[in-house]
């Protein structure tokens, strides 16, 4: 069978396969590999194979499906973050273009086979903008926007932990940022 590129793409593919199999979480790598037990993030995997189900297609055919699906879904995040962090639609769209049109990231990520970390940096851009608007909520508010912003930073964690410990970084910095002082000024950190 043709499968994505590279060893990571093989990998992914296969996890997808035993997720579609199982119909849940695999107990194991079995029977593509003498491994018993599961412990990998498996957020990509998971949606992988519910597009394969949903589309009657096979596991590789998904993984490339999904995997340029959010590498599409990359620029339309880092839009959003820009949107938010500058209020331009100009900034905006230059933060989506520039790295969608000029660079070979985040598009090379589906080269190497990347797909869950390219999963997750599709999804950073998004979290980071439910955090932040879990922080300056009001007490009322909050109650919808707290939530939110914890599914998706749970769902980072599904999805690749590294970019959930970019995750974690960022929120850190907002914190530190918002205990700064009341207003808008006080809840951007300000390094100066």
């Amino acid at each position: 069978a043709v499968v994505p590129l590279w060893v990571d793409g093989y990998h992914h593919t296969v996890i997808t396969e035993l997720i579609l199999r199982a119909g849940a979480l695999p107990g194991g790598f079995r029977p593509f590999a003498d491994v018993d037990g599961f412990y990998y993030h498996f957020g990509f995997h998971a949606l992988a194979a519910q597009v394969a189900w949903l589309a009657g297609a096979s596991a590789p055919r998904a993984v490339l499906w999904v995997g340029q699906a959010l590498n599409a879904a990359t620029a339309v995040t880092l839009w959003l973050l820009a949107r938010r962090l500058t209020g331009s639609r100009w900034a905006a769209a230059a933060a989506a273009a520039v790295p969608a049109g000029l660079f070979h990231f985040p598009a090379y990520f589906l080269t190497w086979g990347r797909y869950t970390q390219l999963a997750a940096l599709a999804a950073l851009p998004a979290a980071v903008c439910l955090l932040w608007a879990a922080i300056a909520a009001a007490p009322r508010r909050a109650t919808r926007a707290v939530p939110a912003a914890a599914v998706v930073s749970a769902g980072l964690v599904l999805l690749h932990y590294r970019v959930a410990v970019i995750y974690a970084l960022c929120a850190l910095v907002m914190a530190c940022g918002a205990l700064r002082g009341p207003g808008a000024r006080g809840r951007v950190l300000r390094l100066s």
